[in-house]
């Protein structure tokens, strides 16, 4: 065969075309005839080898597992019978098997059952636990609580082949569940994501992606993280300017280099209306939404648009939408109007959310402005205040007065233990483990969720290493994750009673968008699902990440991206979803994304000049031809570079290079490509991005 660089040069686009289908035809009609083939085998040898069916690996891991002979073939005539109690989980179980099998499971009876029955029983197991019973012919599935039925569904589903997450499986495989007798119930009751909505906004359709993959890993709280110095994202039917201002900001810190602006107004907030639709689609997946409300600190947003509750009082007072990152030094005056207008809000809040527990906030409070307002200091003299601190107390108190009356119950973190706190609020511990034996020994209950193991905005890896995007400073690798053991040390029986749970968090100030939320998110959170079911004794990180590879295989199935997806180290794909009939184009970020200085330091993200390299790596399917790649700053094309190239089995000589000349240090980069399948959409793929050396 010539190879493909002379081929490039035959006169007839149509010669090269037709050549590339007759090759890629003979290329891949072997392994999908393979594949087919073994598919056939294994129906035909199911019953006689049952007992050599392979259980995957399943993530969080179960309490309690013991494999059984043979395996359960899921079919159209498989029957799911459940008990009065037991209808609604008989329904999510239809909705998640029936877009990748394409059954409709109409059968009252048939060849093999799913029998769900809520059995009181088990009421030991709590009610998110579960047994679940796998056999050839039949699949039970009991739990005394709603919870602990969707959970087992959950686990089944992990013992499926991963297309089952799949909306448009690529093939129809055999959906076998291997036999196996599992008995589950999570370590801990909290088990939680956060995700910070006012650096930057992900809107509904993110936030729903998230759920959903919490669903499957039996994480069971999203903590929502609504207000900022940076934006109000809550929509406030008695104060409409909290969005109208506050959700708006002109500009933002240009990625990698914050010290500059990029001059680009960015704005957005959830309505009352598609708040109730998201907390309905979370309750349905058995996850509670804990909004959190910033008080009295990270208050710049709010007073932007409603400055009479602020520290007015002081010199050169003017609050604005935050357009920088880090602590604003805008706060709430502790003044009855203040916490009117508060308790006005925490009111919609309440009605919109059914969470136990509502987030204040409380931390980095910047004490200036209270030291320099007249008014706050006569108030700290009439309640013989010494510290801000104890005046902070006594404002969260008030907050948590209001709280209870309504049936709530407060949880801010732990900057709110500088004071004298009740021992009734929660502590969210974030700074480190030092930080909860205080609230331990207030009799406070506590979520851990330190910096140093559990916040997912820093970087993965050694970046020295490793391509990855701008992060904030500090590593917390998957393993770094998953060694976190959540019970203090010294904790007493009765203060380990006082340890709800663990969450991650992912601040936004570096993560703009909804691919560099997947990035940081995952697989991180995977371990994180581990830590809060799991008990500590049966966590493995070895034998986590061997099942870790059954979990990717899920997410791709789910259509989400995660770090070590692909060789080149970021997410700049392509698959089918990208490609339609004729030309294609797929952008890509570079901005924030692709190093190109020393690190580490600042500026080092800022997009250099000179020749910067693309290049298309093809991973499976049909063959992709790139017609042109381009450079673009702000939108439009700085550089270009125009040819026919391949990308496919064994055909990686498609090299392009962008030469730019100058740059703008506040523009936004990003790459294009302009491409076609051959012979059909069905590819898949990576590309790599060499910055000037």
């Amino acid at each position: 065969m010539k190879p493909f660089s002379s081929l490039i040069l035959l006169p007839s686009g149509l010669i090269l075309r037709r050549f590339l289908a007759v090759h890629h035809i003979a290329e891949l009609l072997w392994p999908r005839l393979a594949h087919c083939f073994r598919h056939l085998i294994w129906v035909a040898l199911l019953v006689p080898f049952q007992g050599q069916a392979t259980m995957p690996g399943i993530v969080p891991k179960p309490v309690s597992m013991v494999e059984g002979s043979g395996a359960f073939l899921l079919a159209s005539g498989t029957a799911i019978d459940a008990d009065a109690a037991s209808q609604q989980t008989a329904r999510r179980l239809k909705e998640a098997l029936a877009p990748a099998t394409g059954f409709d499971f109409a059968s009252l009876s048939g060849g093999n059952t799913i029998e769900i029955r809520k059995d009181p029983s088990l009421a030991n197991l709590g009610n998110e636990g579960y047994d679940l019973s796998v056999t050839p012919t039949k699949i039970v599935i009991r739990s005394s609580g709603e919870a602990g039925q969707f959970y087992a569904i959950q686990t089944l589903l992990q013992m499926l082949p991963p297309a089952i997450y799949s909306k448009q499986p690529p093939y129809r495989p055999c959906w076998t569940i291997p036999s196996a007798h599992i008995e589950d119930q999570p370590r801990f009751a909290w088990r939680g994501l956060l995700l910070d909505e006012g650096r930057h906004f992900t809107g509904k359709e993110a936030v729903e992606r998230i759920l959903d993959f919490m669903a499957t890993h039996k994480l069971n709280l999203l903590h929502w993280h609504l207000t900022e110095d940076q934006g109000w994202r809550i929509e406030i039917k008695k104060y409409p300017l909290l969005t109208k201002i506050g959700s708006q900001r002109p500009r933002s810190p240009v990625l990698g280099n914050p010290t500059l602006s990029d001059g680009t107004p960015y704005g957005g907030y959830f309505s009352q209306d598609e708040i109730r639709e998201i907390v309905a689609y979370a309750a349905d997946r058995f996850i509670t939404i804990v909004p959190e409300i910033e008080m009295p600190g990270h208050a710049a947003a709010a007073l932007a648009c409603y400055p009479q509750y602020g520290n007015s009082d002081i010199p050169n007072y003017h609050p604005e939408v935050g357009t920088s990152w880090g602590v604003d030094p805008y706060v709430y005056a502790p003044k009855e109007e203040t916490f009117a207008f508060l308790q006005d809000i925490l009111q919609e809040v309440i009605e919109l959310f059914p969470s136990e527990y509502i987030h204040i906030g409380g931390d980095e409070v910047p004490p200036d402005q209270w030291q320099a307002s007249p008014s706050v200091q006569q108030l700290m003299k009439e309640h013989k205040f010494t510290t801000t601190a104890q005046l902070e107390s006594w404002f969260v108190n008030r907050i948590e007065q209001f709280l209870n009356s309504k049936g709530r119950k407060l949880i801010g973190w732990d900057d709110v233990m500088g004071g004298n706190l009740s021992h009734t609020a929660g502590v969210m511990v974030w700074h480190s483990f030092q930080f909860a034996e205080p609230a331990l020994k207030n009799g406070n209950s506590i979520v851990l969720t330190p910096l140093e193991h559990l916040f997912l905005d820093l970087y993965q890896t050694d970046i020295k290493f490793v391509p990855q995007p701008v992060a904030a400073e500090g590593l917390n690798s998957i393993e770094t994750v998953y060694a976190f053991s959540p019970i203090p040390p010294g904790a007493t029986p009765e203060q380990i009673k006082l340890v709800l749970g663990i969450q991650g968090n992912v601040w936004t100030e570096n993560v703009e968008d909804w691919l560099k939320v997947q990035y940081q998110l995952l697989p991180r959170a995977c371990a994180i699902a581990e830590i809060g079911w799991t008990p500590q004794d049966a966590r493995d990180f070895g034998d986590f990440e061997r099942r870790l590879g059954y979990d990717f295989e899920r997410l791709n199935s789910m259509g989400l991206e995660y770090y070590g997806k692909t060789p080149g180290g970021l997410p700049f794909t392509w698959s089918p979803a990208n490609l339609k009939s004729g030309s294609s184009s797929i952008v890509w970020p570079i901005t924030g994304w692709v190093v190109t200085g020393p690190l580490p330091g600042a500026g080092h993200w800022q997009v250099a000049p000179g020749a910067w390299k693309v290049h298309f790596n093809h991973q499976s399917g049909d063959v992709l031809m790139i017609e042109k790649v381009e450079m673009l700053e702000n939108g439009k094309p700085v550089a270009v570079d125009q040819h026919l190239a391949p990308a496919g089995p064994g055909y990686d000589n498609n090299e392009f290079r962008l030469n730019i000349s100058t740059v703008d240090p506040s523009a936004k980069y990003s790459l294009r490509a302009w491409v076609h399948g051959l012979g059909g959409n069905d590819s898949n793929g990576y590309v790599t991005v060499s910055p000037p050396k």
